[in-house]
């Protein structure tokens, strides 16, 4: 009886164990499932290699999921397959190192057809130097999951762009799920070192040091739908467009970085957008380009989280450039934060002739230009709501500068922008007055432009037929048309004081004003003394008279 106790009480022991074992390795990494201990633990088979033959007779001969361990770097003649049905694991048996998988000439290293599923775990997929081939292509219905190790040192051509119209690293038409590892240093390819056309979810690792003339990092075509939640894309070079990532289908960034890109000639530093670009969360930051520092939108961009930062344009956009001469692009700013970006025109967001742009919500702050701090605008903008703040240009506008368009702001807040000239929270021409509308209940403050002024008579029916009656102006002001929150040269020159707490009005320039004022002051002191002495002599010659 007691023999029959303590071996249930084994058993049970056992059962608890195997089982608190698979826990531990599922909850300790969310790819662990991946890997060779849980491959183990599911009943995976394991076989090591060390030539050509022997991997492709594993792969071949290999029933359920199967690890691949290679045991040295093996130069491939003819791409590796991983056919329908198979369910391959690739693998290093070295814990110092990742064994390469050198693939043949002008041919991918792997192709993982339709139904087939390929998971790389510690290993370098490449190609020698001067040989042209991408690393690995996925038909679609095939699936390429990358938990570790490299793919690298893969490439288009010997550098003319004339051979390659593929992903030089990826080639995806199926399933790619990235969760770690490292893409970098593949080149001389037209689109991208991942090109995807099917469904690429990066949830972590590295996209970074490539080359290509569209999308550097990703190229996202046709159909393709790629989510960004984690990871980074860092650090590549597109000839053309789109350092980071060039998206003509489906682009949806909730995390991650973009960080580092450069489109030195072109547009687009972080991302190039002709398709569909929602950014919920994630950093956009410190790219560089012609246009569009972080993104250039020609599609459709909602932002509604995230931030654009640091990114620099040499022309137009230092955070965004929305549209171009061939595109009606479409921004809509719901959420998210615009900072410390830096253009000639538009060093936060530069928008463009017949292109469309709303702030519902959001900051765009401590942007610099020449003209648009904040924002430069050529075509209609709508802002309900958010902030356009700290911004500073070093010529005019520095909140908003209004070349074209109709800027109708019904809500939200234009604060402490600076312009070196005119227009510290908006700049408009005196000609274009009637071009600007600003809502009751839009609030205006700390805003500084060079001079200050009053608002001439003579516009005083366009003021109440575009300005609201009761919007709050930057202190001491009492109406909008006063050079600090919108663009006015028309009126009085006024002066105000550096704490911003009084006003008053002078005929003169302020230096006229000021003598005036020591001139006034030294005959009132004068006056009194004059005074004085006339008493004191009065006085004294009646007390002489007395004695």
């Amino acid at each position: 009886m007691n023999m029959d106790i303590e071996s249930k009480l084994y058993v049970t022991r056992k059962t608890v164990s195997v089982f608190t074992l698979l826990t531990i390795l599922l909850v300790s990494s969310p790819s662990s499932i991946f890997s060779d201990v849980s491959l183990f633990a599911l009943g995976a088979s394991n076989q090591g290699v060390s030539n050509e033959t022997e991997l492709k007779n594993a792969v071949n001969n290999a029933v359920g999921s199967t690890t691949i361990v290679l045991d040295k770097d093996i130069q491939l003649t003819a791409t590796l397959i991983i056919s329908a049905n198979k369910d391959i694991t690739l693998t290093s048996n070295s814990k110092s190192e990742f064994f390469k998988l050198i693939g043949p000439n002008e041919q991918s290293t792997i192709t993982v057809n339709n139904d087939g599923v390929l998971k790389l775990d510690g290993i370098i997929i490449t190609h020698v130097v001067s040989s042209i081939g991408s690393g690995v292509t996925v038909d679609s219905g095939g699936t390429l999951i990358m938990n570790s190790g490299e793919i690298s040192g893969n490439s288009g051509n010997d550098g003319t762009l004339i051979h390659s119209f593929s992903g030089v690293g990826v080639c995806n038409m199926g399933d790619f799920m990235l969760y770690g590892g490292v893409i970098s240093n593949n080149m001389f390819g037209w689109f991208g070192s991942v090109l995807n056309l099917g469904n690429f979810t990066m949830f972590g690792g590295e996209i970074s040091g490539n080359d290509a003339g569209y999308g550097s990092g990703v190229y996202n075509r046709a159909n393709g739908i790629f989510n960004m939640t984690g990871g980074e894309i860092s650090d590549n070079n597109a000839y053309w467009f789109g350092g980071g990532v060039y998206n003509e289908a489906t682009f949806v960034m909730s995390g991650g970085k973009i960080s580092g890109n450069t489109v030195a000639n072109g547009h687009s530093g972080g991302v190039y957008n002709w398709g569909d670009f929602s950014l919920y969360g994630g950093e956009i930051t410190n790219n560089i380009a012609w246009d569009g520092g972080g993104v250039g939108n020609y599609g459709v961009f909602i932002m509604s989280g995230g931030v654009l930062s640091g990114n620099t344009a040499s022309n137009n956009g230092g955070g965004v450039v929305n549209g171009q001469t061939i595109s009606q692009a479409n921004f809509q700013m719901a959420g998210g934060v615009i900072s410390n970006n830096t253009a000639i025109k538009g060093g936060g967001v530069y928008h463009f002739f017949w292109s469309s742009f709303s702030l519902s919500d959001g900051v765009i702050s401590n942007n610099t230009a020449e003209i648009g701090g904040g924002v430069c605008m050529d075509n209609d903008f709508t802002m309900s709501g958010g902030e356009i703040s700290g911004n500073i240009a070093s010529n005019n506008g520095g909140g908003v500068y209004l070349g074209n368009g109709v800027f109708k702001l019904s809500g939200g807040k234009i604060s402490k922008n600076t312009a070196a000239y005119n227009g510290g929270g908006v700049w408009v021409d005196t000609e274009k007055l009637d071009l600007l509308f600003v809502s009751n209940g839009v609030v205006f403050s700390n805003n500084r432009a060079s001079v200050a002024y009053d608002r001439d008579s003579t516009h005083d029916s366009v003021y109440s037929s575009q300005i609201g009656n009761r919007v709050t102006w930057t202190t001491p002001f009492t109406q909008g048309y006063n050079n600090y929150d919108i663009s006015y040269t028309s009126g009085t020159q006024v002066t105000v004081t550096d704490d911003g707490t009084s006003c008053s009005d002078n005929s003169s320039s302020g230096i006229e004003g000021y003598f005036v004022f020591i001139v006034v002051s030294l005959v009132l002191v004068v006056g009194i003394i004059v005074g004085c002495l006339f008493l004191y002599f009065r006085r004294h010659k009646n007390y002489l008279k007395h004695v």
